[in-house]
């Protein structure tokens, strides 16, 4: 068995998953702060609320507080992270030492749910989420300003 390579592949499919989360985490802190700013009487609820209706929420009180502007790249963004999120967790995944692309998947419950990376393509990939959560970050404060200002 060849193992060149799959170490590398595991790392990143697992970075993957922790720099999601991360996101997931981040995205949950900034609607309980903006709910309990804005009086909700639950703003912890967000912690357990699924990823497309914090998502939805957020893009929801940029609209309401006039940052959304701020907010257009990281939404696009955002729904390609989201589609491989699914892919990864949801999908069958092999590693196929002897093919050029060793890195199959097969996830059948979506339009693009089967193929194959190199190692490179796949860190490709999880390079692109890494970013993701950094601009969450540097945004946000945009929108919890704009709450803590009504």
């Amino acid at each position: 068995m060849n193992t060149e390579g799959e170490i590398e592949f595991l790392r990143a499919y697992k970075d993957f998953v922790y720099y999601f989360n991360m996101l997931e985490r981040n995205i949950g802190y900034c609607l309980r702060f903006c709910s309990g700013k804005e009086g909700n009487q639950n703003p912890e609820k967000w912690h357990s609320a699924n990823f497309d209706a914090k998502v939805k929420k957020v893009i929801a009180l940029a609209k309401k507080y006039g940052v959304y502007e701020a907010f257009t790249g990281w939404h696009r963004e955002i729904k390609k992270c989201r589609h491989l999120r699914n892919i990864v967790s949801h999908g069958s995944w092999e590693w196929k030492w002897w093919l050029p692309k060793p890195i199959f998947f097969h996830a059948p419950e979506f339009e693009d749910g089967k193929g194959e990376f190199t190692v490179e393509e796949f860190q490709e990939r999880l390079s692109h989420l890494r970013n993701v959560p950094d601009v969450f970050r540097a945004i946000r404060s945009r929108l919890e300003s704009a709450i803590g200002e009504t």
